[in-house]
């Protein structure tokens, strides 16, 4: 082992030497806080999870005092820091790879969309863009509503009884709501299977974040010679034989009746993703492995980034009274004279809930679920005062976009009101990163804001939240979790509305 290793080191000096020598040309950007010769932060990275968030928001704001461009090394790799927004969007639509970290997924999701690049990423980008358009997320509407509503009743026996972790029920309830969009039917009812599948992805990407910091196993024979390996080939089984016989037993449903509603367990009153793709497996656009790895990739991306945006919303919201008050009976934008108390929440409303878009949106600026973005520049990017390398890499960061001057005097404040205000409010295309940025801008993006959008009503009509967004601290497992602090409290509103 010992031998192996020291020929894995020799290896990357060769390598960085050679890095060294082919990069000299472009003048680089200033180097980041903490960077040292040769090995630049290296040193920070190789950390526990907790702690790489924390280097990324530092990061962030040193590359901001610096002009907006600074640059490191992280192994043998040089990385470009950027928060500038007009340097971003130019990286975001030059550079639409992604780096070869990213493989480091591959265990568990394949090659679907987020992973994938160059010209598969673009022919899978064009297949599955009408699995998304308004109408397809319009017929999703019924089970949105209903989820928000099974939501609400598992939280009711917190009611009134002080601070909890809201965490679980919500992802359980956004994974329900995943399985029925995407395969028409939850298939499986066991409530420990369930929390079986939410600890595996939970544990999947800490295992993804475990190898980035740890950098010896980039090395794909030192990662295979190590414990991870295991543990990850574990978590690979347990996902891919549950959404195998899920696939398998709808598909075979599907196949067998032309009538879909009368093969699902649980209707969703409109077709599911996988009916809506299974074409493209039957006319050989997608093979049988990339159908399976697109489906394992709207699952896995689409409940887990709804969750933790929804519980951050709660916590925020319940961090700022004005806000959530104004969001339940304000002059405006009245959430309760739009849909009322009680009636579910139709696809006419969707449009008229401008402020709890508003809220939606600045919870994304202040806390993004996903605040770094990788890119891969393949060839030199002029930006506006640098060139970025050929052969390096980029992390966009939207700590540093989001708090850029652009955003005025309050950047540092949640203030949902500043989406109102068309006349102050920056360039989105450019200052703002919350879904992605540029061509490989989120494909759920409009998924993800009709069930957020819902899924807020329901609760906000039914409970007054309380929350303290000053005690969370965050771990960086792909997206931003909290780890501590994430507490909130429920009450009963009185329905006494007129």
């Amino acid at each position: 082992m010992l031998s192996v290793l020291l020929c894995v080191l020799l290896c990357a000096c060769v390598l960085l030497a050679l890095r060294l020598r082919a990069s000299r040309g472009h003048e680089l950007p200033p180097a980041c806080k903490g960077s040292l010769p040769l090995i630049g932060i290296t040193h920070l990275i190789m950390a526990d999870n907790s702690k790489v968030w924390s280097l990324m928001e530092s990061v962030g704001k040193d590359t901001m005092k610096k002009g907006g461009v600074t640059s490191s090394r992280i192994g043998i790799d040089r990385f470009y820091f950027v928060t500038d927004p007009e340097d971003a969007l130019t990286i975001a639509n030059t550079c639409l790879d992604k780096p070869r970290f990213y493989k480091f997924g591959e265990f568990l999701i394949g090659q679907g969309l987020i992973i994938s690049s160059g010209s598969k990423w673009k022919r899978h980008r064009k297949l599955l863009n009408p699995a998304f358009t308004a109408s397809v997320t319009h017929g999703f509407m019924e089970t949105f509503n209903r989820q928000a509503e099974k939501l609400n009743t598992e939280l009711a026996e917190f009611a009134g009884k002080g601070p909890f972790e809201a965490t679980y029920y919500i992802q359980n309830i956004s994974l329900q709501a995943s399985c029925l969009n995407t395969f028409g039917t939850t298939s499986f009812h066991d409530e420990e299977l369930f929390k079986q599948f939410l600890e595996t992805v939970d544990q999947a990407m800490n295992a993804v974040i475990q190898r980035f910091v740890n950098i010896w196993q980039h090395s794909d024979l030192l990662y295979k010679l190590s414990g991870l390996k295991k543990k990850q080939d574990v978590l690979a089984k347990t996902y891919t034989e549950m959404t195998n016989r899920v696939i398998q037993k709808t598909a075979a449903a599907l196949k067998e009746q032309h009538n879909y509603r009368n093969i699902v367990e649980h209707k969703t009153g409109a077709a599911s993703f996988l009916e809506i793709m299974l074409p493209l497996r039957e006319n050989n656009s997608l093979s049988d492995q990339e159908f399976k790895e697109e489906l394992d990739t709207i699952v896995g991306a689409s409940f887990e980034t709804t969750a933790q945006l929804l519980e951050a919303i709660l916590i925020l919201v319940g961090s700022h009274p004005q806000v959530q008050e104004r969001l339940y009976d304000d002059n405006d934008f009245r959430m309760m004279q739009i849909v009322g108390q009680e009636r579910d929440v139709d696809k006419e409303d969707l449009r008229k809930l401008v402020y709890t878009e508003a809220v939606i949106n600045e919870c994304l600026r202040f806390q993004p679920t996903a605040p770094v973005l990788p890119r891969c520049v393949s060839q030199d990017v002029k930006l506006k005062n640098y060139t970025a390398r050929a052969g390096s890499l980029c992390f966009i960061l939207a700590y540093g976009i989001h708090r850029d001057p652009v955003w005025g005097p309050d950047a540092d404040q949640f203030r949902p009101e500043r989406w109102l205000e068309p006349d102050t409010l920056p360039d989105i295309s450019t200052a703002f990163i919350g879904f992605s940025l540029g061509k490989r801008s989120c494909i759920g993006k409009m998924y993800a804001m009709t069930s957020l959008k819902v899924s807020l009503v329901h609760l906000v009509r039914k409970y007054h939240v309380m929350g303290d967004h000053n005690k969370l601290q965050f771990t960086l497992d792909v997206t931003l979790k909290p780890v501590k602090g994430n507490e909130i409290s429920l009450l009963r509103r009185k329905k006494d509305y007129l």
